[in-house]
């Protein structure tokens, strides 16, 4: 789905079969200590990143994690890392022109009451 809004110069990567993708060293050194379940979720979301950059026509890189838990991806490349129950998400561009991209996923419940008049108009 993301494919279909994201602009013809970002590229767009999913996973829906999370599992224990290789990580680079220094990737498994920033995780540190974590549960399987993290790790896994982990390796996965940089699997996707790995993907994205392939499709870039890059080498696959390490992706650090910033201090707002952030990715930190290889220089002039602007992307985003989500996931869920299920689901897991990378877009990443090399464009100029965007300057940052952010995705984010969730699994498709109903939202709690009050959280739709927070988040969206009346038309919307």
């Amino acid at each position: 789905m993301l494919q279909w809004i994201a602009p013809s110069d970002v590229v767009v990567e999913t996973i829906d079969r999370f599992d224990d993708y290789p990580l680079f060293p220094e990737e498994k050194m920033c995780l540190g200590k974590v549960s399987d379940r993290r790790r896994i979720e982990f390796a996965t979301g940089r699997e996707c990143a790995k993907r994205a950059l392939r499709s870039l026509g890059l080498n696959p890189t390490a992706i650090l994690i910033g201090n707002g838990r952030e990715p930190i991806w290889p220089k002039d490349i602007i992307g985003s890392i989500t996931h869920c129950s299920g689901y897991c998400a990378a877009v990443a561009t090399k464009s100029p022109w965007i300057l940052s991209i952010g995705i984010d996923a969730e699994e498709n419940l109903p939202l709690p009451d009050g959280v739709l008049e927070l988040i969206a108009i009346d038309q919307e």
